[in-house]
């Protein structure tokens, strides 16, 4: 890895030489020692290594290295970056308090109400940062890349370890991920789009490719009113992330394998300059018989859980508006008696083949392969377009 740019900063008496590891974890009193001095001159940041997001994402160590995320829990839940931990330095309580003060009495008082809540939290925090594998990598990010990855910088760095701060923080991580999506937005990145009938196969064959952009497994969806079931869909950032990721993978110098999709799926919408590509991507079309479209729909949704099934029952509620009073009637006969087979047989036949084959008559497809056996067609799509 290239020569990180180094910040110096003052540092803080009593505290171990840069790059010095503790024989053995630090006593109860080391660490008071360390706190007191620590607090005393306002956690000072010395020689703290920095990156950028674009350089740590690109690195070839990124997915073996440790990644803090020391913002609140409330943040941590709301998105991160893929593969961090939450080491928070503040708690949710904690963090709206600073805030309150921040706002009403100014920088000055908050940040002494921060160190006055890390004086409390901090053995707990050394603790888990002493917990940390030795071997690993630490890069720590917060909200800005401001003074809390600092503190957690300094906090590392009293156990010999020596962690890298993420410049701009979850931020500049976020802007990262418009930015690399807008990249695709030229005329050197071409997709190509598998359509075809439900349970067909189409994201059985994208799992085998390589080259390939799994939407619904970064939506954690599969785009249909059944698609949550056994899941928790991922948020907007949650889903871009994982764009993200999925897109590291990815030689876009070669055509990108994707499912053919609506612009949202489950309540999510996706990225502009991805949909613009899978508008114009070439079309392959994906078959396979009934039957096995109706065990993959089975093997898909039917889950041995009382919360699935009950799932499973609200989702079919939800399609009532397609169907005559009769023709309901059984379909849920069919669900109260768990005849599976039979109610993906009506479901597939009278609700979304239909729908689907209106969308596949509208795309004029170059190829049709059949999808029954899922690795032979991956096979055959790489040997004929990678």
């Amino acid at each position: 890895m290239d020569k990180m740019p180094i910040t110096s900063y003052i540092r803080p008496t009593g505290l171990p030489p840069a790059g010095t590891r503790p024989s053995q974890s630090a006593s109860s009193s080391d660490i008071s020692t360390i706190r007191a001095t620590m607090l005393e001159q306002k956690l000072h940041i010395d020689e703290n290594r920095q990156l950028s997001i674009e350089e740590f994402w690109h690195s070839a160590t990124r997915r073996d290295a440790l990644l803090l995320d020391v913002r609140a829990p409330i943040e941590f839940d709301r998105g991160s970056i893929p593969g961090a931990m939450s080491i928070c330095l503040f708690d949710n309580a904690e963090r709206a308090t600073i805030g309150t003060l921040w706002r009403g009495q100014g920088h000055d008082v908050a940040l002494q109400q921060g160190y006055d809540f890390l004086n409390e939290s901090q053995p707990k925090l050394m603790e888990k940062i002493n917990s940390l594998d030795p071997d690993k990598q630490i890069y720590v990010y917060c909200a800005k890349g401001g003074l809390r990855s600092k503190i957690a910088c300094n906090l590392i760095r009293t156990f010999g370890k020596t962690p890298i701060q993420l410049i701009g923080g979850y931020r500049r991580f976020r802007e990262y991920c418009t930015e690399s999506f807008e990249a695709l937005d030229n005329d050197n990145v071409t997709f190509i789009s598998l359509n075809g009938l439900a349970g067909s196969g189409k994201t059985l064959i994208l799992d085998q490719l390589q080259n390939s952009l799994n939407l619904e497994k970064c939506a954690a969806h599969s785009g249909s009113a059944f698609g949550h079931i056994g899941m928790e869909p991922a948020s907007t950032k949650e889903f871009e992330a994982n764009l993200l990721d999925n897109l590291y993978d990815i030689d876009t110098s070669k055509p990108i394998f994707v499912e053919a999709e609506s612009r949202r799926i489950g309540k999510l919408s996706i990225p502009k300059p991805i949909w613009q590509k899978m508008v114009t991507a070439k079309q392959i079309e994906i078959f396979a018989d009934l039957d096995v479209r109706i065990q993959r729909m089975i093997d898909l949704y039917i889950i041995d859980s009382p919360d699935a099934l009950i799932e499973l029952k609200n989702a079919t509620l939800k399609l009532k508006r397609y169907y005559s009073n009769e023709a309901f009637i059984v379909l849920m006969d069919c669900l109260q008696q768990k005849n599976y087979v039979r109610l993906w047989e009506l479901l597939l036949s009278n609700h979304y083949d239909p729908s689907y084959q209106k969308s596949i008559d509208r795309k004029d497809s170059v190829n049709r392969i059949s999808g029954k056996d899922p690795q032979q067609a991956a096979q055959q799509l790489a040997a004929e377009y990678l």
